[in-house]
């Protein structure tokens, strides 16, 4: 994967591992860092934080809206020229909590971020790559994609799907 010169969208890019990888692709020479976040305070931080060593756009995404993905990427599109990679990071942990105390809306949410989210943004996204004939998606899940864990059924459950699809 050449990240020099690539412009890369990060969802999930305001904090913890996505801003990791965000500050790294600007290292390695990124032409434009695009970022995803549903929190607008760290949007804003993160922009002027990172600024400083390249090009970076960012905008407010709720990543579980497919509406709200497919009108952002086409503002990406005429602000940025598209996506070069794609770096599907958002993630959520609702709970730790049994199984039988969680609520619908802990397990929609949970599903809709983790498992939805990633093939809502890589659609419209993906559908450029294949009519350029280049392009590159990494999908970040967690080992809970692999190994179950006490109280984290429906994180796991989320990270396997996940999973699931980004090998399929």
């Amino acid at each position: 994967m050449k990240i020099k010169g690539s412009k890369i969208l990060i969802t999930g890019g305001a904090s913890g591992i996505g801003e990791i990888m965000g500050r790294m692709a600007l290292n390695k020479g990124a032409d434009t860092l695009i970022i995803w976040d549903i929190n607008q305070v760290n949007l804003e931080r993160v922009k002027r934080e990172l600024s400083m060593m390249g090009r970076v756009e960012v905008y407010q995404v709720d990543v579980s809206n497919y509406e709200m993905v497919f009108q952002t990427y086409e503002s990406v599109k005429n602000d940025c020229g598209g996506v070069d990679i794609l770096i599907n990071c958002a993630g959520v942990i609702t709970s730790n909590k049994h199984f039988f105390d969680l609520s619908v809306e802990d397990i929609d949410r949970t599903m809709n971020i983790n498992s939805k989210a990633p093939m809502y943004v890589t659609l419209p996204i993906l559908k450029d790559m294949v009519s350029k004939n280049r392009g590159h998606i990494c999908t970040i899940a967690s080992a809970a994609g692999m190994l179950s864990n006490p109280r984290m059924s429906v994180y796991a459950a989320s990270k396997w799907a996940a999973l699931g699809w980004s090998d399929s």
